[in-house]
């Protein structure tokens, strides 16, 4: 598995993307990073550098990862962050091995599949609803103006799916569907939740459920932005995985 490394501190971050970006969305995060941090962020399998497992299945997705966690927390529990599907992963990774994870960090969470990702996993109309969305240039273009109308203006939601490979994200959605997160139960890891202030609605649904569900100690809300934080408030992130956070602007 691939992993970048970010800053030399002595405190571990793992950093888990999402279902259409590789290690390269928490390069923002890099020169804001408090100096105790060094975050590790991988492709996830099938991503990026990482080989994809055959099958694909979510075991597949998560042994690996799994076994970077144990590297990652040979000296000390590390902090686990997850973005977007990456959060649900993250959730997942904390829940099997609670001992190994000191804080959990999860941004623009998603704790349930909206609708419209069910509807990419129909078959082969599925397929072409993907394709025809994310993978040409005009569908782009038309998802883009929809979703910038409820979105910070000249966002570009759809750039990472452009070239990923259309089994790889349709099989991590058929992995991804079935979890119910919302019925997770997570003990004695902290648990803090970021959320763009414009963000989806889906989003913001799943953050009310995880945090009735996980009780967070914090629950950021960003200023002005929709759902990639990571490119407008890498600086209010970045402080969120201090060893010791300080306050940040709720």
């Amino acid at each position: 598995m691939f992993v970048k490394e970010y800053g030399h501190g002595a405190q571990l971050v793992l950093g888990l993307h999402g279902w259409g970006g590789d290690h390269r969305e928490f390069a923002t995060l890099a020169p804001h990073l408090p100096a105790d941090i060094r975050l590790l962020c991988p492709d996830l399998p099938g991503y990026g550098r990482s080989p994809r497992p055959d099958p694909l299945t979510l075991e597949s997705i998560l042994s690996p990862l799994a076994a970077l966690l144990d590297r990652c927390s040979a000296a000390g529990p590390c902090i686990l962050m997850g973005y977007c599907s990456g959060a649900a992963l993250a959730l997942l990774l904390a829940q099997r091995r609670p001992a190994d994870v000191s804080r959990l960090v999860l941004i623009e969470p998603l704790a349930c599949m909206p609708w419209y990702f069910k509807l990419f996993l129909a078959g082969r109309p599925g397929r072409l609803a993907f394709a025809t969305a994310f993978q040409g240039g005009p569908g782009r273009r038309v998802v883009n103006g929809l979703l910038g109308l409820f979105q910070p203006a000249g966002e570009d939601f759809t750039q990472g799916l452009a070239q990923l490979d259309a089994e790889l994200a349709l099989g991590y959605l058929a992995c991804l569907r079935p979890l119910g997160l919302k019925d997770l139960t997570l003990a004695g890891v902290p648990v803090e939740i970021a959320v763009g202030e414009q963000t989806f609605r889906a989003v913001r649904r799943s953050a009310r459920l995880l945090g009735r569900r996980l009780q967070p100690s914090r629950v950021l809300i960003l200023a002005g932005a929709g759902h990639l934080p990571l490119k407008r408030c890498a600086h209010q992130l970045s402080r969120l995985l201090a060893v010791e956070a300080a306050p940040v602007a709720q």
